[in-house]
């Protein structure tokens, strides 16, 4: 018995039977396109760093303090 087959005797799946086999569970065709794609992760991006900036803006009006790298001591 080759390698390839004791291995996938060995793992066990929890897929349903009608996926068995399957390498995309679109069955081959993207949900959302490549523009979409991008478009989602770079807004996120965005959103999470001007979320951050702002965070760490309203940190240092509140505290008084200065946030610089010396204090990741």
């Amino acid at each position: 018995m080759d390698a390839t087959r004791h291995l996938s005797s060995m793992l066990q799946s929890n897929q349903p039977e009608q996926y068995a086999g399957q390498m995309s569970f679109f069955g081959g065709k993207a949900p959302l396109s490549q523009t979409v794609g991008y478009g989602v992760v770079l807004g996120f991006g965005g959103i999470f760093s001007i979320l951050t900036t702002l965070i760490v803006h309203l940190e240092r009006i509140s505290t008084g303090k200065d946030i610089t790298s010396e204090g990741f001591k």
